[in-house]
């Protein structure tokens, strides 16, 4: 059976095959990855060349997409994006599109992070320039260029996806840029003279990044204050690996101490490991996993972690090293296949803030930002961010959560809502895959309460939902 919806903007017609009502099982088996002998849907995102600018100087990046493989999928439907840097060093002034029409995207951030995001598009393009961001240099140092997997750090990460809401694989390679008060600025650049006689001067030569057979194990969270008992993502991120002698990282163990009176972690997961080859004894009173038997070189997220604040205050995420007195298991470490050696590891905590923002109605945006967003603080209906990605579709439903912007992936998650059929009474609508005690269908369910308006639930998961997100998604709606 064939269902034809007629969406608002544009009136752009969007033809989806429903799925049978039956299990939630045959849903996520239609949204999910390409079936076994099959090319996976896959795409890379890379931050291009930063390069080395003096203090005040302006200066693009640009990020490209590349290595599209479509598996099942006929075209991209859409992408968010999102590029972290170090504020300290950088200050992002405009973030531009290159594959997606203005039309189509999200009114975009530039700080704390660069944000933006499409949606609405039928595209075979597999490879161009996605964005283009402008910096200028404020300060001396080195800033990563950071393009976070989904859910971001800052924002909503970066994927790509298809018109039945299915994401991409993303391989994201991030990039750098350096300000150095010791460059010469493009005005002050002096010219040889006639007469001046050329000095001979070294060769460089190059140094690698990082110290050899090294590596960088980093706690990442949340910039903003966060909403006491509301859910939210912090990761422990292999930032950099350096093999030299030892070309594979095989395993590592994860020690994660933190005050179990201001936080409680609800749940690890793994992202670089397979879960056949890790374990999680513990999350209280501290974060306690390892993973062993793989030949990796790769750098990334290595474990997610659900977290909530019990009060107000500010607490440290400490990865307690390998062999401290102070460790309850082992410490954190990374090794090679043999269990014996141990990758020099430099370990980068973090703090998380607890704020005492009011969020009365609980739909992840704060009531002063309500209320100048022209909504109701004791209205729960009316921010329309949901979990993302879909429940339905998601490796791990417990790790999808809403966010405090309405993005792209929330109408990429909620049209699988509709592509599947969900309405009051079906599996899809009434399970709880995340297990927090509210029917799935419930968190993706709206009403039409006028332009870019959301109201209560509804029972039926229809397009125009989507396409309600969407309106909120292009004006911005961030709290």
């Amino acid at each position: 059976m064939k269902i034809a919806a007629t969406l608002a903007a544009g009136m752009l017609i969007v033809t989806a095959t429903a799925l049978a009502a039956g299990t939630g099982d045959a849903a996520r088996a239609a949204l999910s990855d390409s079936p076994a002998g099959t090319a996976r849907r896959s795409a890379t995102f890379s931050v291009g060349s930063g390069g080395a600018h003096p203090l005040n100087e302006s200066f693009t990046v640009d990020v490209l997409l590349s290595d599209v493989v479509f598996g099942t999928s006929t075209s991209w439907h859409g992408y968010d994006f999102e590029l972290d840097y170090d504020p300290s060093v950088l200050l992002a002034t405009s973030v531009s599109p290159g594959l997606c029409p203005i039309a189509d995207r999200s009114a975009p951030a530039v700080t704390p992070a660069v944000s933006t995001g499409c949606l609405f598009q039928t595209s075979t393009a597999t490879a161009g320039v996605l964005e283009t961001v402008t910096f200028v240099c404020v300060g001396n140092g080195t800033s990563t260029l950071r393009l976070p997997a989904l859910p971001g750090h800052l924002a909503a990460g970066n994927v790509l996806f298809d018109d039945a809401a299915n994401s991409f694989s993303m391989a994201l390679n991030n990039g750098a840029a350096t300000c150095d008060g010791s460059l010469p600025t493009a005005t002050n650049t002096p010219e040889p003279s006639a007469t001046s006689t050329p000095v001979d001067s070294p060769t460089p030569t190059s140094t690698p990044n990082g110290s050899p057979d090294s590596g960088t194990l980093a706690m990442s969270v949340p910039a903003d204050a966060q909403v006491p008992y509301q859910p939210f993502l912090v990761a422990a991120v292999l930032s950099t690996f350096t093999p030299i002698s030892h070309p594979y990282w095989a395993g590592y163990d994860v020690e994660l101490a933190y005050d179990s009176t201001m936080l409680k972690i609800d749940y690890a997961a793994p992202v670089l490991c397979p879960r056949s080859h890790w374990g999680n004894p513990s999350t209280s009173p501290s974060v306690v996993t390892g993973c062993f038997g793989l030949e990796s070189a790769a750098t990334g997220v290595l474990e997610n972690m659900v977290v909530r604040c019990l009060r107000p205050g500010t607490t440290a995420l400490h990865l307690v090293p390998s062999g401290d007195p102070s460790a309850s298991y082992v410490g954190t470490g990374v090794f090679d296949v043999t269990g014996d050696f141990h990758f020099a590891l430099t370990l980068q905590d973090a703090t998380v803030t607890c704020g005492q923002r009011v969020d009365d109605d609980g739909d992840g945006c704060g009531n002063t930002m309500e209320s100048d967003l022209g909504l109701n603080p004791l209205n729960p209906w009316d921010f329309y961010s949901v979990p993302a990605p879909a429940l339905i579709g998601a490796p791990d439903p417990r790790l999808a959560m809403k966010s405090d912007a309405v993005a792209a992936g929330d109408a990429q998650a909620i049209f699988a809502y509709f592509a599947a059929a969900a309405k009051a009474g079906t599996p899809a609508y009434d399970q709880d895959l995340n297990a927090n005690g509210i029917k799935d269908g419930i968190e993706y369910d709206r009403s039409f309460a006028g332009a870019a308006r959301s109201g209560p639930a509804d029972g039926v998961i229809a397009a125009s939902d989507a396409q309600l997100a969407f309106a909120q998604f292009t004006l911005g709606y961030k709290c």
